[in-house]
């Protein structure tokens, strides 16, 4: 049985790392506007889908307006953001 364990942690350990470096492959998220055609960097797109491109990728559709940047708020984050904005009175 420890055995088991052991083989568990190590997959949870390995999923963690692949989440890591899936963040830090050098890739941000965007999401399509109503400006895009159907392909955006060769992908079959409709509005209001998220990508994840390299600056190579995003930078023809960001200047068209076929993109935009996502914003990406972890839902950790957001109460102490609203905590935040509570204490300032905005």
């Amino acid at each position: 049985m420890i055995m088991a364990e052991d083989k568990m942690i190590e997959t949870s350990a390995a999923k963690a790392a692949e989440a890591t470096a899936a963040k830090d492959d050098g890739r941000a998220d965007y999401v399509v506007t109503e400006r895009a055609g159907p392909r955006v960097a060769g992908r079959l797109v409709k509005p209001g889908d998220r990508l994840r491109l390299t600056a190579a990728e995003a930078d023809y559709h960001l200047a068209a307006g076929e993109i935009i940047v996502a914003k990406s708020a972890a839902p950790s984050d957001a109460p102490a953001a609203d905590a935040a904005k509570a204490k300032r009175g905005a």
